[in-house]
């Protein structure tokens, strides 16, 4: 599936398993939407035009930005980054995750969400042009499963282990190793390096770091 970037004449290269979506009346204009689902998850991603500031390409001010948000909603960084593109593009990131929902709609039935936040500047052959990739990823169907086989293969490994305070090793922040659960932040585990995702196509954070790539190799 080929979806054109505005008139920048470039163009996003989406797997198969991608389908265009309705936008919302509150969408921006030259708004696109796109999902997929699979078995072991389900995405939504918009591709619009930035109407706001860029967000600094500088990966650690963004590190350092976004820490206060994650505290307060109780949310986790798993990836973050900026610099610029094989083409030319200027490109900053990060993927957050959230829990699943306790209560109402999804309560029971979804796993872990992961949120693709991306901005872009894409050279159009007269200036950059910026855009806003916003995508959720949500494990469904059985979830937990990677959680629980990397964390079997880590045990075995004895890479983590069970101490006084309950699991140890399991929960790292990537950029910031000294933080813990107790700090008050979601912590990114283990099992969500980038070297399991190949092992796990399905899961939502294997799908949002392909749809990652596939934006950072746009043509």
């Amino acid at each position: 599936m080929d979806i054109s970037i505005g008139d920048t004449g470039r163009t996003l290269h989406l797997p198969d398993s991608w389908e265009l979506l309705q936008t919302l009346p509150e969408d921006a204009p030259g708004t696109v939407a796109v999902g997929y689902q699979l078995a072991g998850s389900t995405g939504m991603v918009t591709i619009a035009p930035l109407d706001s500031q860029m967000m600094p390409v500088d990966a650690d001010a963004v590190i350092t930005g976004i820490r206060p948000s994650l505290q307060e909603f109780h949310a986790g960084l798993v990836e973050a980054d900026a610099g610029e593109t094989p083409a030319g593009d200027l490109l900053v990131y990060t993927i957050v995750k959230t829990l699943p929902p306790e209560e109402g709609e999804g309560a029971g039935e979804h796993g872990m969400q992961y949120n693709l936040t991306l901005h872009i500047a894409v050279e159009n052959g007269e200036y950059l042009e910026p855009w806003q990739i916003q995508g959720f990823f949500t494990e469904i169907g059985v979830t937990g499963l990677r959680d629980a086989a990397v964390m079997d293969l880590k045990r075995r490994a004895e890479e983590i282990r069970i101490g006084e305070d309950g699991l140890e090793g399991w929960f790292v922040d990537p950029y910031d190793p000294s933080l813990t659960p107790a700090d008050g932040f979601l912590l990114a585990n283990l099992s969500e390096g980038r070297e399991y995702d190949a092992r796990f196509p399905e899961h939502p954070l294997s799908c949002a770091r392909v749809f990652l790539d596939t934006v950072i190799a746009i043509d």
